[in-house]
């Protein structure tokens, strides 16, 4: 019965006020923690339906707290199906590696954007600025926190489909090579992603080669 109202509240998604984002978020994150506990055989039932309020709140989502409730509770979902979770990577996929981009975390700066970080004279609260053998570069760090998340999310994907992720292996591959392939200075400042692609790359050879 919980289950039931559960379901029934994100699935209704008419309010879209930041407190009843983020209590649908954590909604989200109960429905798996019960489906964790319960097993996918009782919960498959429920499964599709979850991920289907999932996949329509993720497409609009913008609120932070909602968005990484979600990632987690999918993760969650994502171990308890297995490769019964495939089916939903055509519509996840596409939207994992598209964030999977160095240039939204580290970007060249300039003698100026230091003095303002300096001076305290940006509103920018998650942009650091810093000096690398390359020159200058500034690192967003909340796009750093949120493509960490999301690394560890397509780890899950990779780990728990099996061969139900086979056709994304390339794409995958190309994408995380794109970032292993940056420049010394840039793979220095972000070294938090660096490290976390190396067991995703790993764990992605490893499935390629089953």
């Amino acid at each position: 019965q919980l289950m039931n109202l559960l379901l029934a509240f994100v699935s209704n998604q008419g309010d879209s006020r930041p407190s009843a984002t983020r209590l649908r978020g954590k909604a989200f994150e109960c429905i798996s923690l019960l489906g964790f506990s319960v097993g996918k055989e009782r919960f498959a039932p429920a499964a599709r339906q979850t991920m289907s309020a999932m996949l329509a709140v993720g497409a609009t989502s913008v609120d932070d707290v909602q968005t990484e409730c979600i990632r987690e509770a999918m993760e969650r979902m994502c171990k308890i199906l297995g490769t019964d979770f495939a089916p939903f990577l055509p519509t996840l996929i596409p939207g994992v590696l598209a964030g999977l981009r160095m240039d939204q975390i580290v970007q060249m700066a300039t003698e100026e954007d230091a003095d303002l970080q300096a001076s305290g004279g940006t509103d920018e609260d998650d942009d650091l600025v810093l000096p690398t053998e390359d020159g200058l570069v500034r690192v967003n760090t909340g796009k750093m926190t949120e493509m960490l998340s999301v690394v560890s999310l397509l780890n899950v994907f990779i780990r728990e489909t099996g061969a139900g992720f086979f056709e994304y292996m390339r794409p995958t591959g190309e994408a995380l090579a794109r970032i292993l392939a940056c420049a010394d200075s840039i793979l220095t400042v972000a070294s938090q992603v660096r490290d976390a692609v190396y067991p995703c790359w790993a764990d992605l050879v490893d499935a390629a080669s089953k």
